[in-house]
């Protein structure tokens, strides 16, 4: 029931899943975990924002295998 990724330093991380959006911060070495409420169910659609303050915001969608 989480998941997590790397990505740049210190950066606010933003997962959608349906109608539920998690939020986490990255360490500073750039590691996140956001722990969710409910099991990811394969083929979901999970939008993903990364945003930090002197950056770019960036969005992609993943599917879950």
């Amino acid at each position: 029931k989480k998941t997590g990724g790397k990505t740049i330093g210190k950066a606010t991380v933003k997962i959608s899943v349906g109608k539920k959006t998690y939020k986490a911060k990255s360490n500073g070495k750039g590691t996140f975990t956001i722990k969710l409420k409910t099991k990811l169910k394969k083929k979901a659609s999970i939008k993903m924002t990364v945003s930090k303050s002197g950056y770019k915001t960036k969005s992609k969608t993943f599917k879950v295998k």
